[in-house]
């Protein structure tokens, strides 16, 4: 239950960061403070979940604000078939491997 907890409030804090700072990799920060302060177990995979699901929902959220037209572009110039889903789970994963680092460079830190 408390490594719920955890990934819930990873989530909302990087979510909250990165929307008031417009920096993408502000979460990575919130991410490194997670594994510095909480020393979560599964530190690895608490901010590879955690950021996978934000960056995931959110690339949904504005992939339907504007009616797929930018990710469509996007996925006929990448390999990936001009597929809207694929492109969006393949960003999803790119921002998420940095996060499960973070996490776990923090719960190491801390030792």
């Amino acid at each position: 239950m408390r490594w719920i907890l955890n990934l819930v409030l990873l989530i909302v804090a990087a979510g909250m960061t990165s929307y008031f700072t417009s920096i993408w990799w502000s979460g990575l920060v919130v991410c490194f403070l997670v594994g510095l302060l909480l020393k979560p177990d599964a530190s690895f995979l608490l901010g590879f979940l955690g950021i996978f699901l934000l960056w995931l929902c959110m690339s949904f959220f504005l992939d339907i604000q504007n009616e797929s037209r930018l990710s469509s572009a996007i996925a006929e110039i990448l390999p990936l078939g001009g597929s809207t889903i694929l492109l969006i789970f393949v960003s999803s994963l790119i921002g998420a491997l940095p996060a499960g680092f973070a996490v776990w460079s923090g719960r190491l830190l801390r030792g």
